[in-house]
């Protein structure tokens, strides 16, 4: 099966960070996996079970940007959520 995506898609996705393409890429593997006969999907989770297993068995490693993530958010003060300006939250990018 090949995914294809339109220019206009494209464009939208680049202006995207990295994390949000992520989670769009997972998303559209996750519905790659749910298109498959029942008994192919459970042997394709029982594959990501293990591999996750083998990366983290306790789960509880962070990958190198969570690492980075956290130690920026512990460094960088809070803001309390009465303060937060929800309707631009592009304003706390960095």
């Amino acid at each position: 099966m090949v995914i294809r995506y339109s220019k206009k898609s494209l464009k939208f996705l680049s202006r995207l960070d990295n994390k949000s393409v992520l989670r769009i890429r997972a998303a559209a593997a996750a519905r790659l996996i749910d298109m498959l006969p029942e008994s192919e999907q459970s042997f394709a989770y029982e594959l990501i079970k293990k591999l996750v297993r083998a990366w983290d068995p306790d789960y509880t490693r962070l990958t190198p940007q969570e690492s980075l993530e956290l130690a920026q958010a512990e460094n960088s003060g809070f803001i309390d959520e009465d303060d937060v300006d929800w309707d631009n939250l592009s304003k706390y990018a960095e």
